[in-house]
């Protein structure tokens, strides 16, 4: 096989677009009287919004509002990255591609690196999707997958889908995007009252907790997300299948404790080893055992600088949330790995942060004071190491 590969983040031109300023503008402007930003601190964070995003579609998109954002194609797509939006592509011939978003890891090669990833994805597409979804289906990371293959594209998620995928179809049109603000923008799709009342009752019931709209439920009418463990089939007319795929058989039986623990053991630290070669790495730490476990192997493997951190809110700290701190920052101590405390407690609807949230979330924001707590409280590009798949995987 002759294959192809190239960074294709390196080879698109970068524009800038008058209208995303005036936008921004309206935005830090719609509160009465004047806006302190003498350093154009609020402005220029709007041009990372949506960092690592993309919105692509069979028909032409306008480039969003907010960001940066530079041309793509793929297939019969076409559409808008964001800048800091890492893509790599590998072609078996002229029909045949497989292009990567964000940053997949080969545990059983042992490598990072996303273009020698992509061409061996690219060897696996010569032989038929299938392959090529079993080679998918096995990598670590956290990356989505768009398969050209003669006149299908599909589009496969890591397999804990932790990089969101939204679709959308219409009159013969299909879009995906990173994010359901940009397919909504795009559309102009209406908001799903449903999903927003849905938030507000589960709110008043417990408003201390996170709370996630279940299943197929979106915040604008006509979007879905791509599960984990399915993939995406779009026809050129725009039809979208969800098809599952994993298991790929029947689940493994008979194993002995002490054998499914090494393998897992042995996959879990070469992952960790993989992952923290991407720069700092923060593990949100806590009393639970996953955490815990978490933190225990990162700081015997992690290549990089290594931080542990928790949330707390001070106003109304509950007795978990003081024996979850107290138990980070005493595994912390004794590891001599520094610990940062969140607090995620403060007023989610401070004028400068409730804008910006509100500019990326006109619909369908979950967690304002989590948001803000990352935000304000962490440094931005570190790799972040939080223990949710074993608690949300069982329900894929």
């Amino acid at each position: 096989m002759s294959s192809s590969t190239k960074a294709v983040s390196d080879r698109s031109p970068l524009h800038s677009l008058p209208s995303a300023r005036q936008a921004v503008e309206s935005i830090l402007n719609e509160r009465p009287g004047p806006v302190s930003d003498p350093n154009g601190y609020e402005r220029r964070s709007y041009d990372s919004f949506f960092s690592h995003g993309y919105l692509l579609s069979t028909s032409a998109v306008e480039r969003p509002t907010i960001g940066q954002w530079r041309e793509m194609r793929i297939g019969d797509f076409q559409g808008w990255v964001e800048w800091n939006t890492r893509v790599v592509s590998a072609s078996v011939d002229e029909r045949r591609a497989v292009v990567l978003f964000g940053h997949p890891v080969d545990i059983y090669s042992e490598t990072t690196d996303a273009e020698r990833i992509a061409q061996s994805a690219a060897r696996a597409l010569e032989s038929g999707f299938t392959p090529l979804l079993h080679y998918l289906a096995w990598l670590g990371g956290r990356f989505t997958a768009v398969v050209v293959d003669d006149d299908d594209l599909r589009v496969v998620p890591d397999c804990h889908a932790t990089q969101p995928v939204f679709l959308w179809s219409g009159s013969g049109l299909a879009s995906m995007a990173s994010h359901a603000a940009l397919l909504a923008e795009a559309h102009r799709l209406p908001v799903n009252s449903a999903a927003s009342e849905l938030i507000e009752l589960r709110r008043r019931i417990n408003p201390r907790t996170t709370v996630h709209t279940p299943g197929l439920i979106c915040p604008y009418l006509g979007i879905r997300p791509l599960f984990a463990n399915c993939y995406a089939e779009i026809s050129r007319s725009g039809a979208i299948a969800h098809r599952r795929f994993y298991p790929f058989g029947e689940v493994a039986r008979g194993w002995s404790f002490d054998r499914a623990y090494r393998q897992f053991e042995e996959l879990f630290v070469q992952h960790i080893k993989l992952l923290s070669s991407f720069g700092i790495v923060g593990v949100s730490l806590t009393a639970g055992y996953d955490s815990q476990a978490t933190f225990a192997a990162s700081r015997r493997h992690v290549r990089s600088a290594l931080f542990a951190y928790t949330f707390f809110g001070f106003n109304r700290g509950r007795d978990e949330e003081i024996r979850d701190l107290l138990a980070a920052n005493e595994a912390s101590f004794k590891a001599g790995v520094p610990h940062r405390i969140v607090r995620w407690d403060r007023d989610p609807t401070d004028d400068r942060f409730a804008r910006m949230y509100r500019a990326t979330f006109p619909a369908g924001g979950q967690a304002p004071q989590i948001a803000r707590a990352l935000y304000e409280g962490l440094p931005s590009g570190f790799v972040e190491f939080m223990s949710t798949a074993a608690e949300s995987g069982s329900g894929f």
